[in-house]
């Protein structure tokens, strides 16, 4: 078997952000160091769709990538945005070069996975000039996690803050009478939210779900 978690987007308009998360961890906490790709690798300049000989590790959505190739192909913090198949993958930056090169490793690294990144949703329909949205507030949290796992929200910067530490069931938990919880993250706060899991040991098969309700600042 494989870690397997999947991250899906239920609202993504101009103000509201509704995101829901599905994991299931057998092999490791998320993520793991390990190659995801070991050769073949091929893209286009500015398409962020990957393909590659599978590697011994099975990707994660929203995994940060380093690409061994000696070059610049993707930009720094290029994480997993979607799974096609054990071959190929989509991800948050576009290429900047062709690379056709026979012998590339895209590894995985290990340690927190993005969740929601303010960059990649909708922008701002009233706008004039369509305004990206910077950040996200939580204004309602629901979550499930089995027994014995933690499921660890961070609010992204040089040195991560943690939001809440995710354990056994939460069902509705409302933060907007309180304005909602909002990013007090310091030095290179990035707008992300990330999410680590941990205590998983071996032998152990256990899932969580998240579901996140949000308004975007801008």
């Amino acid at each position: 078997m494989a870690n397997t978690s999947y991250i899906q987007i239920l609202e993504d308009g101009s103000r509201n952000l509704t995101v829901k998360l599905v994991g299931f961890v057998d092999t490791s906490d998320v993520a793991a160091t390990g190659t995801i790709g070991a050769s073949g690798f091929t893209t286009t300049a500015g398409s962020k769709t990957v393909t590659f000989v599978a590697g011994a590790l099975v990707p994660t959505v929203g995994q940060y990538l380093t690409f061994g190739d000696g070059t610049t192909t993707f930009a720094a913090n290029t994480y997993v945005t979607s799974i096609i198949s054990a071959t190929s993958i989509t991800v948050s930056n576009a290429a900047k070069i062709t690379n056709a090169a026979a012998a590339v490793t895209i590894t995985g690294t290990a340690g927190a996975v993005v969740l929601i990144d303010p960059a990649i949703l909708s922008t701002w329909s009233g706008a004039s000039d369509g305004a990206i949205p910077t950040g996200v507030v939580i204004q309602k949290l629901s979550y499930n996690v089995e027994a014995l796992l933690n499921v660890n929200l961070y609010w992204e910067a040089t040195s991560n803050v943690l939001i809440d530490s995710l354990v056994n069931s939460g069902d509705d938990i409302k933060f907007i009478k309180y304005g909602g919880v909002w990013n007090n993250a310091g030095a290179g706060k990035t707008g992300r939210i990330v999410y680590t899991t941990q205590g998983w040991t071996a032998g152990a098969n256990l899932s969580y779900n998240v579901i996140l309700e949000c308004t975007k600042s801008y």
